[in-house]
């Protein structure tokens, strides 16, 4: 978001945060929680099973791919996300499941930043 920020404007840098919003309200389902940890960083815990966390990290990919190529902005978005799931009957904690997530969260920014789509110094 700095990047944004710097580049176009606080104002632009508040709508990418509510695009991305958007994007991850789509992209998830009721009772999953997204949060912004800071800068391009998000968690999602997701309430369901491996497969139902995978199909919404898909769906929340591709929507922001969607969203770049659609050039309705003039900036592109890009976010490192980690993804937690939640059975209730399996017993983990909130920090569990945060640290989880967090973990996942700057693997997927190293793995972007190996694949050349993410900027060496994230926003």
């Amino acid at each position: 978001m700095k990047r944004i920020n710097d580049a176009f404007g606080h104002e632009a840098g508040d709508c990418a945060l509510v695009d991305i919003a958007a994007l991850s309200r789509v992209a998830t389902c009721p009772g999953d929680v997204v949060a912004r940890l800071g800068g391009d960083e998000l968690v999602v815990l997701v309430l369901g099973s491996e497969s139902d966390g995978a199909a919404r990290m898909s769906r929340l990919r591709h929507g922001i791919a969607a969203f770049n190529a659609a050039n309705e902005r003039s900036y592109e978005l890009w976010v490192s996300i980690g993804c937690a799931v939640y059975q209730p009957l399996c017993g983990r904690t909130l920090d569990e499941l945060l640290c989880t997530a967090d973990v996942l969260m700057y693997e997927d920014k190293q793995q972007r930043r190996l694949r050349g789509s993410l900027p060496v110094r994230a926003a």
